[in-house]
């Protein structure tokens, strides 16, 4: 191997175990004993660097339904970031519309969340991956409001992977080297807010008009848009296109 290849070799493999490392355990009160972390809510509440996200979920009444959780995994912008986006959507009012605060859906929100699985460094470290949220497609509701045990709805995925360097993006997001534990799960915080992928109806909207040059034509264009209603499959347009 060549000394630039090696040198580069020895970089990632560098920057991976610095990522492996960097667990942080629960956080301890000033001046008193750790403090017990059980639900993703607890640990929100045991530090400002999560405030942001905290007050969001809570306005959007998530607070029960992310208490119930075990085994799971939680992603959350920093505070920095969720500024950065809602300053992008000049948003900044302090009200609830409908399902929405502050330019953060209630769908967007669960997207943040990983159910099936605590996912390790370990697990981010093996490359591309793909989980499945708790945010439903086409819906306002959630894998975790989801009251039938038997019939549970699929949620929308969601892809991290590893980068030359070491690093880890979710969503092309990048993750930050810390994570934080408590019994529900896992939480990594993240230097963005996660988005939904747009959907093949979108996606085909999209470029209908890039084809044609006219806005909303894609479903007279598109012949798969008409032979998926015709086929009685058209719920499959609502589905995440990535």
């Amino acid at each position: 191997m060549r000394p630039p290849q090696l040198f580069g070799c020895l970089l990632a493999q560098l920057a991976l175990m610095l990522l492996l490392c960097a667990h942080v355990p629960p956080i301890a009160a000033a001046g008193g004993p750790e403090r017990q972390l059980v639900t993703f809510v607890d640990l929100l509440s045991s530090s400002e660097r999560f405030s942001e996200f905290l007050h969001t979920v809570q306005r959007l009444r998530m607070v029960i339904p992310l208490n119930r959780l075990r085994n799971a995994t939680l992603f959350v912008p920093t505070n920095a970031a969720l500024q950065r986006y809602r300053d992008e959507l000049g948003k900044d009012g302090t009200r609830v519309t409908g399902s929405i605060y502050r330019g953060v859906s209630d769908s967007q929100a669960w997207y943040h969340v990983i159910g099936e699985a605590a996912i390790g460094t370990q697990d981010l470290g093996r490359g591309t991956m793909v989980w499945q949220s708790l945010s439903l497609p086409d819906s306002d509701s959630s894998v975790a409001a989801s009251n039938d045990a038997e019939k549970q709805p699929y949620g929308i995925m969601l892809k991290t992977q590893l980068r030359n360097g070491g690093s880890v993006v979710a969503n092309g997001v990048p993750v930050l080297a810390q994570n934080f534990s408590c019994a529900a799960g896992t939480v990594y915080q993240v230097d963005g807010v996660l988005e939904i992928p747009p959907t093949i109806r979108e996606r085909l909207h999209s470029l209908g008009e890039s084809v044609t040059g006219t806005a909303g034509s894609a479903d007279e264009y598109s012949a798969v848009v008409r032979l998926l209603a015709a086929a009685g499959w058209a719920d499959i347009l609502a589905r995440p296109a990535s």
